[in-house]
Formats: C-alpha cells, structure tokens, sequence
C-alpha cells in the first residue's frame, strides 16, 4: 500500500492506495489528454538501512487539443518515504507539495469526460 497525498492541490485528505488502484486511477483521466508532459528532477536522497526519503521537483503540462484554452501546467515538488522489502525498494508516501499551477484547470474535467466517452 502507497499513502498518496495530492492534498496541497486537491484539497482532499491523502488515501492508502495499492500500486494497481493508483494506475488504475491515473487511467480515469490521463488518457483523456491529447498530450501529456510529466517531469521530475534534481532528487535528494537520504538512505539509513531499509528505509530511504527522496525529495524531487516536478512539472507536469496537460493539453486538450480544440479547447479554446488548451494547456494547463502544474508544479511542485515530490516528498517520498521508501522501504526495502527482499531487495527491494517500495514507496511507502508519495506527498506532492503543491506551489503553482496556471492555465485551464478545468481541464482535467475534460480529460475525464473524454476517457468516459471513448
């Protein structure tokens, strides 16, 4: 399970979601985009045994080609609690911190109705 907190943008309260239940929503909405640009970078990483944080910035630009106002872009940064488990690292929290976005937010409106509607 990944404790998923979108809440600095969304305003609603972080959930505990399986890998598969957060793809599976990521696919409600992104799908409905023309295009999409995510993009994440200068990790910081602190690792003490089994348990790491990692810190990235990320920017994420959405269009809906024949909207009117067709581009909404979202940035922030990411905060990640990992645990290795057999070898393996897994993400515990994944918290995006919200600082600024611009354009159509009414896209993602769109985008849903579109992945409804094909």
């Amino acid at each position: 399970m990944v404790n998923l907190d979108y809440s600095s943008m969304t305003g609603n309260p972080a959930t505990n979601l399986s890998s598969s239940d957060i793809i599976s929503g990521w696919k409600t909405v992104l799908p409905g985009f023309t295009n999409t640009h995510h993009q994440i970078g200068n990790f910081i990483i602190k690792v003490n045994e089994n348990k790491a944080n990692a810190f990235c910035y990320g920017t994420a630009t959405h269009f809906i080609e024949g909207n009117e106002n067709p581009i909404w872009t979202v940035i922030g940064s990411y905060d990640f609690e990992l645990e290795r488990l057999k070898n393996r690292w897994k993400i515990k929290t994944m918290k995006f911190n919200h600082k600024h976005q611009s354009g159509n937010n009414k896209l993602v409106e769109q985008a849903i109705k579109n992945v409804k509607e094909n």
